[in-house]
């Protein structure tokens, strides 16, 4: 036998109201960042070029260090190389301040 939910909305009782209602007054300022009036299609364009690039900056030092270093800082791993991982983050940063890459 299916049992169907009839209770769309969540329980009224005063625990769940509270949780409910926003605790501050909430409002923007100069420090909040600005609504993303992006439309879909184009924030998952500029996802991808973004990730393209974070590739490209990770790829100029050797996949070992560049798959670690993801591994690190996306999944929380612990590090095995901190050689590695500071020279892929090196990389990262001359690539976000458009600065050329050494050559060995």
């Amino acid at each position: 036998m299916i049992r169907f939910c009839t209770r769309i909305a969540p329980s009224r009782h005063a625990v769940c109201l509270r949780l409910l209602a926003p605790v501050d007054a909430m409002h923007a300022d100069a420090a909040s960042p600005a609504p993303d009036d992006r439309d879909p299609a184009t924030k998952q364009r500029h996802a991808v070029a973004a990730w393209t690039k974070l590739e490209n900056w990770l790829g100029q030092g050797d996949k070992i260090s560049a798959g670690m270093t993801k591994r690190v800082v996306l999944d929380d791993v612990l590090c095995a190389d901190p050689a590695g991982l500071i020279e892929s983050l090196r990389d990262v940063s001359h690539g976000l301040k458009g600065r050329k890459f050494p050559r060995i």
